[in-house]
């Protein structure tokens, strides 16, 4: 449903930055809730949008005031401009 990998869902839970709602002691699976899925979305788009996993944790947690983010985001963008060859950067407005 998420459209990422196990693979990816296992590192997430590793490094703390989504860890499932529960997991079946037996089998090992792990389970999700309808917000999670919400989050692994957000995750995909803040990798799309060139973020890594530690500069979104705290976009993702809520440990950071909407200032900050909007901080944080406008940077990326910047970053991102500084990287596109002039007339490309129609995407990025």
């Amino acid at each position: 449903m998420s459209g990422v990998t196990v693979k990816t869902l296992r590192h997430y839970d590793e490094i703390g930055l989504l860890k499932p709602a529960r997991v079946h002691e037996e089998s090992g699976y792990r389970y999700y809730t309808a917000e999670q899925l919400l989050s692994i979305r957000r995750i995909e788009g803040f990798k799309q949008q060139g973020l890594t996993l530690e500069l979104m944790r705290p976009l993702l947690n809520g440990r950071i005031s909407w200032p900050e983010a909007e901080t944080t985001l406008l940077k990326k963008r910047k970053e991102l401009r500084g990287r596109v060859r002039p007339g490309n950067d129609r995407y990025l407005a």
